[in-house]
């Protein structure tokens, strides 16, 4: 499998702001030197301007998922800025490095930063020289927070929300869960990727959950404002096994789950998986399926190893390990009321069982047992858009 390509960190291209001499390009070719494409001298001016206008990002405590998008951008702005005409394609793999680099050196960064632009250890750039502003910001936090934290059945439910289907008993979803952890990593589900939870504005209380190889900003997200119109980013983050933790969360929730009635007029479907549930909940699952995975719990052959299985997060259990996915039941939706006046097609009922005739003779094609994945033939199933008939 070919490795991924590398870029100079982030704290190199905060120094370049001010170099004397252009820089070269970022990308750091397989022989493992820098690119020696030399970038236009107007590359480092174009630089320290960009990350003049955002000192805030790299210098306050920590970063808010609102300010996520902006942070991408900058970051977009410098891949552009100091990748080659060659390297420009790889933009996405420089900006999860970045980002990768700015979770885990951000101390460094800041310094670097501030070495730049001689600026003191002070509040000068963090948005915190007055009191009341910083009061006024803790008290809307603070209030975000507590609507957040309010059960999602005390929130209003938009119309054309439908609630899913399916019931399934707490038994019954550590058995999947467990089944699911257990099944072995395929192609599509062991390289790493983004996992994300948004949060629709016009659908108070209902979360979406999703994964995707490149950044969230370059596609997933771009999707999502088109159909939701606005998005709040609850977090983002690149795991291994994307694709695996999100069906982890999907399986762990599946009573939470709710689709929309009709099509949305943009993509003209059906939007699924939009989870019932409080942020607080969800965002402590996330922590606790990403920290599962990097712990490396799948063998080269993409089986679950002996150590993993002696760690299953809850709800999984070592007692269920071997054991399939269950059948779901479905919820009949409920018959509409019949209008005077109204005519139904009658149904003939099947025949009633004669034990006493003798057998017959018809021959029948064999059928054989099959097992199925639950989860695909739940959402093939809701695909139908199968809705009980209206009489007018």
């Amino acid at each position: 499998m070919p490795s991924l390509p590398t870029f100079c960190s982030l704290a190199e291209l905060a120094g370049w702001t001010h170099a004397d001499t252009p820089p070269q390009c970022a990308y750091i070719v397989t022989t493992g030197g820098q690119c020696k494409r030399q970038m236009s001298h107007k590359t480092p001016d174009e630089a320290k301007s960009i990350v003049a206008q955002n000192l805030e990002i790299f210098t306050a405590p920590s970063v808010k998922h609102s300010d996520a998008a902006r942070l991408f951008e900058l970051l977009l702005n410098l891949a552009n800025i100091h990748l080659c005409g060659l390297h420009k394609k790889y933009n996405s793999d420089a900006i999860a490095q970045w980002l990768k680099d700015f979770a885990e050196q951000k101390a460094s960064i800041t310094a670097k930063v501030k070495e730049c632009y001689n600026l003191r250890t002070d509040h000068a750039h963090t948005g915190e020289s007055g009191d009341d502003n910083g009061r006024g910001s803790d008290d809307r936090a603070s209030g975000a927070e507590a609507a957040a934290s309010k059960p999602s059945s005390q929130l209003s439910s938009p119309t054309g929300l439908l609630r899913r289907t399916l019931t399934i008993s707490k038994s019954q979803v550590a058995q999947d869960v467990t089944s699911l952890l257990e099944k072995p990593v395929e192609k599509t589900s062991s390289p790493p990727g983004w996992i994300y939870a948004v949060c629709p504005v016009d659908l108070p209380g209902k979360i979406k959950v999703g994964f995707t190889g490149k950044h969230p900003e370059l596609e997933r997200f771009v999707y999502h404002r088109r159909c939701y119109r606005e998005i709040e980013v609850l977090t983002m983050e690149l795991v291994p096994y994307a694709n695996r933790v999100e069906q982890l969360l999907l399986t762990e929730f599946s009573n939470k789950h709710h689709m929309l009635e009709n099509a949305c007029q943009e993509c003209d479907t059906c939007h699924m998986e939009l989870l019932d549930i409080d942020r607080e909940t969800l965002l402590g699952c996330f922590e606790k399926w990403i920290s599962f995975v990097k712990t490396c719990p799948y063998n080269s052959q993409g089986g679950l190893t002996k150590e993993a299985k002696e760690r299953l997060p809850l709800p999984a259990s070592k007692s269920y390990l071997g054991c399939k996915p269950t059948r779901r039941k479905m919820i009949k939706s409920p018959t509409p009321k019949k209008k005077s006046g109204s005519k139904e097609s009658s149904i003939s009922p099947l025949p009633g069982l004669n034990f006493t005739s003798s057998p017959s003779t018809t021959k029948h094609s064999r059928v054989h047992e099959v097992d199925l994945d639950q989860h695909d033939l739940c959402v093939a199933v809701i695909n139908l858009n199968i809705t009980p008939s209206r009489h007018r």
